[in-house]
Order: structure tokens, then C-alpha cells, then sequence
């Protein structure tokens, strides 16, 4: 896909959430994850997690589009969340559906253009 350097590549949407409920079963939350990339018009490619002991997981769904990732510490209640894509795809979309998911008790989202001119 070609981009000028004023639009940029793509948009990155961040977020901390604080007292999420992220299940820790991988396929539960690859199924999550799938239909957030779905929602963001992404389209999903390849997933990955990793569960930590004794608690905490990190996952990623790789995009066609660049990728939607989560990391738990759970002892923190603290979960970051973060959507890259390019093209027409709607990062923020896959951000708001895992806040619904997740059901944050508090929550913050920055919005990031990626690879534009300075």
C-alpha cells in the first residue's frame, strides 16, 4: 500500500486498562482478539500468547494490517492494550470492543499517526 509521508503509514491506538477481566485461556482470548481485528475491518492472520507463572498473559494477533496485542499483570490489575494498522482499517474499533470485553473499572486511549513527515 502507498502512503505519502504526510498521511503516514498507519495509526496506533494505546490504552492502560485498570481492573480488566482478561481470561487467561488462550483460546478464549484468541477468539477476542479475532473478532476485534474483524470489527476494525483488520484482517487477522496469525496469533500468539504466552501465559506466565504463576499469572499474567501476553498475546498477539498478527495482521494483515500490522497487529492487536495485550499484556496482563494481573497482581497490578493492570492491562496494556495496544491496535497498529494501516490501510482503511479503524484501530480504535478493536480497542473499544476489548474495553467491552474487559470491562475496565477505569481506562485511558491515546490515538498515535504513525509514520508521518515531522
Amino acid at each position: 500500500m502507498k502512503h505519502s509521508s504526510a498521511q503516514g503509514v498507519g495509526t496506533h491506538v494505546i490504552a492502560d486498562f485498570w481492573g480488566a477481566k482478561v481470561p487467561e485461556n488462550q483460546k478464549e482470548l484468541k477468539a477476542i482478539l479475532w473478532e476485534a481485528a474483524e470489527k476494525a475491518g483488520g484482517t487477522p492472520l496469525k496469533f500468539s500468547a504466552h501465559k506466565f507463572h504463576p499469572f499474567g498473559i501476553t498475546a498477539v494477533l498478527i495482521l494483515s494490517e500490522s497487529h492487536i496485542a495485550i499484556h496482563t499483570w494481573p497482581e497490578l490489575a493492570y492491562t496494556a492494550v495496544d491496535a497498529f494498522t494501516c490501510g482503511k482499517s479503524r484501530p480504535k474499533k478493536a480497542i473499544l470492543y476489548l474495553q467491552k470485553c474487559f470491562r475496565p473499572l477505569k481506562w485511558v486511549i491515546h490515538e498515535l499517526k504513525r509514520g508521518s513527515t515531522p
